[in-house]
Formats: structure tokens, C-alpha cells, sequence
């Protein structure tokens, strides 16, 4: 997110910035998400049950796109074609 102005209290613009220092690092989110990436295709579906498929497949969607926001956050750039897959 990019603020291009704060005009309140200036409790809140240290606070961000103490959450700032303490963040993640890229590569650590990264690799959290292929762990559970692993962990998802570990799961074995029913195949008569339609809605956990659809849940699982739901999950792995929203993996891709956890995985790609946070490369975005690192630097990567992606082309429009890979960002709007």
C-alpha cells in the first residue's frame, strides 16, 4: 500500500514504522507458502465430494496469489499476461 500523505496523529506514523522494522522477510513468506503449497496437494479429495474439491482447488488459488503478491512486494515485476493470470 502507498500512503502519499499522513496528516494524523503521529503515535499511528511510529507505530507503522515499528511494524515496518519488525516485518517478515520475502523469502521467509516464500517458503511458508510452498510448505503448505506441499501440504494442500498432500490432501487426498473424495472424489464424490465436489465441495472439498472445490475448497482445495479455492485454497490453491488463493496460494498463487498470496505467493505472487509477496514477490511483488520483494521487487518482481511481473509482465501484464503473468499478473492477470
Amino acid at each position: 500500500m502507498y500512503v502519499d500523505a499522513y496528516y494524523g496523529p503521529e503515535d499511528w506514523k511510529k507505530e507503522v514504522e515499528k511494524i515496518k522494522e519488525d516485518s517478515i522477510p520475502v523469502e521467509k513468506i516464500l517458503q511458508k507458502v510452498k510448505t503448505i503449497e506441499a501440504a494442500l496437494a498432500a490432501i487426498e479429495i473424495d472424489s464424490k465430494e465436489e465441495m472439498e474439491s472445490l475448497r482445495k482447488q479455492y485454497l490453491g488459488k488463493q496460494l498463487i496469489a498470496v505467493k505472487a503478491r509477496v514477490e511483488m512486494l520483494g521487487g518482481k515485476n511481473f509482465t501484464f499476461d503473468e499478473e492477470s493470470n
